[in-house]
């Protein structure tokens, strides 16, 4: 029979003494190359240099070693995906691209020469390809084709008085093409109507620029083009100097 009452102070004896507990291993450390590859990532525009981190991360966290592993699975992923895009990016750029070019050479026969204005001759019939940003190139055309201008006469302009060799400046360039080339157009009519269809034929003109007139550039090139009543350029057929001019609808691009 078990006695129910308690035991007698002392009763129990004493737990050893000397008993070590087992240690708790060191905290790991977390791989500085997975959180680098996570950092690229999250810039958006480090996406290669992600890949590479995050694929070095995946190696030294292996097993355990290191702690941040996830951190270099998402750099890995992330990176991915904007290399990706860029390449999905420079791709549709280019088809992009290869589609302007193949639009451009729908809309105007091939060139047969592209150049500056310096390039020009009398009877060359032409069209302006660019921008204001990125400069013009004069491309010449096929006078049977459509084009925006007939070079009517090159002139050779005058120096700044007292000095042939010195530019005269931009507003006297002006003027002397002013002159030179509306009397060109006169000339080229011969009396005949300035109305060819749709268009009023007009007296346009490329002067030398302050560095052209340096390299030795004197020619003003008189060009005639056609305009409507609202001032929209109109293409041209034909050639005025030869008499087989004639004009389409106006352009209002």
């Amino acid at each position: 029979m078990i006695d129910p009452r308690p035991a007698a102070p002392g009763a129990w004896p004493s737990p050893p003494t000397g008993t070590v507990l087992p240690a708790s291993p060191p905290p790991r450390s977390t791989d500085g190359v997975s959180v680098a590859a996570l950092v690229c990532s999250l810039l958006g525009v480090l996406g290669v240099p992600a890949v590479v981190l995050g694929g070095i991360g995946l190696s030294r966290t292996a097993g355990g070693r290191r702690s941040g592993r996830g951190l270099a699975v998402a750099g890995l992923v992330l990176g991915g995906l904007q290399v990706l895009a860029g390449a999905v990016a420079l791709v549709a750029l280019a088809l992009f691209a290869s589609g302007q070019d193949a639009w451009e050479e729908s809309v105007w026969p091939a060139s047969d020469e592209v150049g500056g204005a310096q390039d020009l001759r009398t009877g060359d019939c032409l069209d302006e390809e660019g921008s204001d940003v990125l400069g013009w190139d004069v491309v010449v055309r096929d006078c049977a084709g459509e084009h925006t201008a007939e070079v009517l006469v090159l002139v050779t302009a005058q120096g700044a008085a007292g000095s042939p060799d010195a530019f005269p400046g931009d507003d006297a360039l002006q003027e002397q093409a002013d002159l030179a080339c509306t009397a060109a157009l006169a000339g080229a009519l011969d009396g005949a109507d300035a109305t060819v269809g749709a268009a009023d034929l007009v007296p346009d003109w490329y002067v030398p620029t302050a560095d052209g007139w340096a390299a030795g550039d004197r020619t003003v090139d008189c060009l005639v083009v056609g305009l409507d009543a609202d001032g929209w350029s109109v293409p041209l057929t034909g050639s005025l100097l030869d008499g087989t001019l004639a004009s389409g609808p106006a352009t209002t691009v």
